[in-house]
C-alpha cells in the first residue's frame, strides 16, 4: 500500500504545474491520505483525520465517526457514492470538521495536485487537502 501511495504521489508531483490530473479508480486503490485541512482550516494534531481507498470503497474519518461508501474516478473527477456514517456526538472541533468533510465528499470532487505529493479535492461545497500516508 505504501508503494502505491508513493507512486501516486510521485505522479502528482511530476504534474504539480498541471491544473488537474487524469484519474481513474486504480489511481486511488490501496492508498491512504492524511487530511491536512478542510476548507483551508488545518485539522487538529490529535484525532483521526484520514481518507482511504481500498477494493472500490472509500473510508474517511474527520476526528470521530467512520464514514464509508463506494467511489469511482474518471478524468479529473472523484465521486463517492452511497456514503454512510456512524452517528456519535463528538464535540468540537470534530463535529465541525466532520460536517464540512462529509458535505464535500457528497459532491463530485475535482482532483488537483498541490505540491509535495499532496492532493486537493475540491467542489462547490469546499476543499479537502490531503497528503499520502505510508
Amino acid at each position: 500500500m505504501a508503494a502505491a501511495a508513493y507512486s501516486i504521489a510521485l505522479g502528482f508531483v511530476a504534474c504539480a504545474a498541471c491544473a488537474s490530473i487524469a484519474a481513474d479508480a486504480r489511481s486511488f486503490e490501496r492508498t491512504r491520505w492524511h487530511v491536512l485541512a478542510v476548507n483551508r482550516h488545518t485539522t487538529p494534531v490529535k484525532g483521526d483525520y484520514t481518507v482511504a481507498f481500498k477494493d472500490g470503497r472509500i473510508s474517511a474519518h474527520f476526528g470521530c465517526n467512520s464514514i464509508g461508501g463506494s467511489y469511482n474516478a474518471s478524468g479529473d473527477l472523484l465521486t463517492a457514492h452511497q456514503l454512510i456514517s456512524t452517528k456519535m456526538a463528538c464535540g468540537s472541533p470534530a463535529d465541525a470538521f466532520e460536517q464540512a468533510g462529509v458535505g464535500i465528499l457528497q459532491v463530485s470532487m475535482k482532483v488537483r495536485p498541490s505540491g509535495k505529493g499532496r492532493l486537493r479535492l475540491s467542489n462547490r461545497v469546499g476543499t479537502l487537502d490531503l497528503e499520502p500516508l505510508p
